[in-house]
C-alpha cells in the first residue's frame, strides 16, 4: 500500500497543481525536487556511516562508546546540516538560475521552495540519522 501512495501521490499532486497553479509551480516543485534530493543523499549518507559505525561497536560490547557515536553524529550532523542550510538560503536564486533562466514568476516560486526545502534539510536528515542510530541498536540486539 506505501508503494502503490508513493506512486499515485505524486501524480495526483502533480495533477492538482498543474490545475490550479500552472506550469510556474509545476516548475517550482520540479527544481525543489532536485534541491531536496541533493539534501536527502547527505542524509542517508550520514544515516548509513551511523549505523555501521553503531554495529561495529555494539559488536565490541562498548555501551559508552554507542551512545557517544549517538551523541556525536546528531551533534555533527546538526551543525553540517544547518550549514547546507545556510547555504541553501543565500544561495538559492543561483541554484535556481541553474533551471530558470527567466526572472519572472516563476524564478519567484523556485527561490521560494528552494528556501523551503532548506528548513526542511536539517529535520530530515536529523531524523535519518536517529533512526538509523535506533535501528542499528535494534538489529544487533536481535542478532
Amino acid at each position: 500500500m506505501r508503494r502503490l501512495s508513493n506512486v499515485i501521490a505524486p501524480i495526483l499532486v502533480n495533477k492538482i497543481i498543474i490545475y490550479y497553479s500552472g506550469i510556474s509551480a509545476m516548475t517550482a516543485m520540479a527544481v525543489q525536487k532536485n534541491v531536496l534530493d541533493f539534501a536527502g543523499f547527505m542524509a542517508i549518507g550520514l544515516a548509513d556511516a551511523t549505523s555501521l559505525q553503531v554495529g561495529v561497536l555494539y559488536g565490541e560490547k562498548d555501551d559508552e562508546a554507542i551512545r557517544e557515536v549517538g551523541h556525536c553524529v546528531h551533534k555533527y550532523c546538526g551543525q553540517l546540516i544547518c550549514i547546507v542550510t545556510i547555504l541553501f538560503i543565500a544561495l538559492s536564486h543561483l541554484i535556481v538560475a541553474v533551471y530558470i533562466s527567466d526572472r519572472g514568476e516563476m524564478f519567484r516560486m523556485a527561490v521560494f521552495s528552494v528556501c523551503i526545502t532548506g528548513l526542511y534539510a536539517p529535520v530530515y536528515a536529523f531524523v535519518r540519522t536517529r533512526i538509523a542510530y535506533l535501528q542499528a541498536i535494534h538489529k544487533k540486539k536481535n542478532m
